[in-house]
Formats: structure tokens, C-alpha cells, sequence
């Protein structure tokens, strides 16, 4: 992964798994998938499940596409390699993903301190589509309508912090929900919308 300077040259390069130790930034590309609806109340959300296998947040719902920008790649690339790998979806699927600005989330970690800053896509999915795992990362897929994972968010632990903060800033976004309400409140201190 590259490490890079504040006006976004490239430094060096060290494996992602010192970026945290080093407190430097990772960059990363998240994809939500939304199933294709007409009205709002009926929206649902496609999740992934990681492995058990995974040393990062093994067993929790994630976005149903998310993977750190690696070498000199562009969010874009990375979104193609990416959702192909973790949904089974091909570049020409991608085409009518959303651009929905950048995220960063910054915390303390038992390896030091986490520093992400993350692209943001959404694209609707027509009702017919399931996401077929290629690399093993992904344990399942569940697909929630928004009333079920807006419980989640607020009363359980499911979902990675990451996917959390992003799926927040989503619906934040699209006015579905306000930063006070209970499944955002408590990450709003972790999000910093970047536009």
C-alpha cells in the first residue's frame, strides 16, 4: 500500500498490515448494492458476511463490496477488481454506480491507529441479481430490507464499524435519517464526510 505525503505523493510502499502500527492512511472503495425499487419504504440492502478466515472483522455483515486501494490504482479500479472478487459482478454492472463522495474514519485500534479514507458507490441492483462470492472472503450474503438493518445499526454489533459509518453516512445523505438517530448517533464522532 502506498504511504503518501499531505499533498498526495507517493513516499514508499509497506504491506497493509503496517499501515495501523504506522498510524498512516489507508485508502479504500466501498460499494453499497441496493435492490432496484420504486418507493423508499421498500428499499433493502445487500450485505456481506466475511469469513471466518478474515484477521479483520472475521464473521460481521460488510458492504457488499469494499477493498483497499493498493499500489498506484484508482478507487474505480479498485471497485472493478473488487466486486468481481467479492459479488460476482462485472464491469459493465458497475456502470450505473453512484458516486457518493468519501468518508474518512479515524480511530484508535489495539494495533495503533486507523486512519481510512473511503470512496463511496451505491448502485441499484435489478431484483433478479445475487451476488456470488469468487475468492472466499465472503461467508454469505443477506439481503435486509432498511427497517431491518436500521435495527441492526442501532441494537446489535453486526456489522463492521467501517460498513457501519458508511452505510450511516448513506442514508444521512439521502435524508432517509437524521445524524441523531440511534443507529448513527453513537458514529458520528468516527465519521468525517469529506465530500
Amino acid at each position: 500500500m502506498p504511504v503518501r505525503s499531505d499533498s498526495g505523493r507517493t513516499l514508499l510502499f509497506v504491506e497493509r498490515a503496517a499501515l495501523r502500527p504506522l498510524g498512516a492512511e489507508l485508502r479504500s472503495v466501498h460499494l453499497l448494492g441496493m435492490l432496484a425499487v420504486h418507493a423508499a419504504q421498500d428499499e433493502a440492502m445487500w450485505l456481506a458476511r466475511r469469513s471466518p478466515n478474515k484477521t479483520i472483522d472475521p464473521n460481521l455483515l460488510d458492504t457488499l463490496v469494499g477493498g483497499g486501494i493498493g499500489g498506484d490504482m484508482t478507487a474505480d479500479e479498485t471497485l472493478v477488481k473488487e466486486a468481481w472478487e467479492e459479488a460476482g459482478l462485472r464491469q459493465e454492472q458497475l456502470h450505473g454506480a453512484i458516486d457518493t463522495g468519501q468518508i474518512r474514519v479515524q480511530r484508535a485500534v489495539a494495533e495503533g491507529w486507523h486512519d481510512e479514507l473511503i470512496h463511496t458507490r451505491a448502485l441499484s441492483l435489478p431484483p433478479e441479481f445475487e451476488p456470488r462470492n469468487q475468492d472466499g472472503e465472503v461467508s454469505e450474503f443477506v439481503l435486509l430490507p432498511l427497517n431491518a438493518l436500521l435495527h441492526r445499526l442501532a441494537e446489535t454489533d453486526d456489522l463492521t464499524l467501517d460498513a457501519s459509518c458508511i452505510i450511516c453516512a448513506y442514508l444521512m445523505q439521502r435524508g432517509l435519517i437524521g445524524a441523531q438517530d440511534k443507529g448513527c448517533a453513537k458514529l458520528r464522532a468516527l465519521i468525517h464526510a469529506t465530500a
